[in-house]
């Protein structure tokens, strides 16, 4: 799954969501605690064939480095639904809708 312009290797447990340069899970990029996260969609961009979805922190803060938020891409709907599903059983709920 693409985080960014990057291809990345991503696990997801309970408490945190990582990500790796590659699947060996050698190379740790990231460790992101999920206290405080929530999801929401992100329109499809022009001619952007990718499903995006982003996580971001209720409380303002920024998520990672400098980013209120992180946008994940993945090549179908039925992956974002598995991802969200995934979010959903480690507590990160879908933004509520106004």
């Amino acid at each position: 799954m693409k985080g960014g312009s990057k291809e990345y290797w991503f696990v997801l447990t309970a408490e945190s969501l990582s990500w790796y340069k590659d699947e060996e899970e050698k190379e740790k990029k990231y460790m992101l605690p999920l206290d405080n996260l929530k999801l929401k969609d992100v329109e499809k961009g022009f001619m952007s064939t990718k499903h995006v979805f982003a996580i971001f922190n209720t409380e303002h803060r920024n998520v990672y480095k400098d980013y209120r938020q992180i946008e994940l891409a993945c090549e179908s709907q039925e992956d974002v639904d598995s991802w969200k599903a995934s979010f959903l059983r480690a507590g990160v709920y879908p933004e509520r809708e106004n």
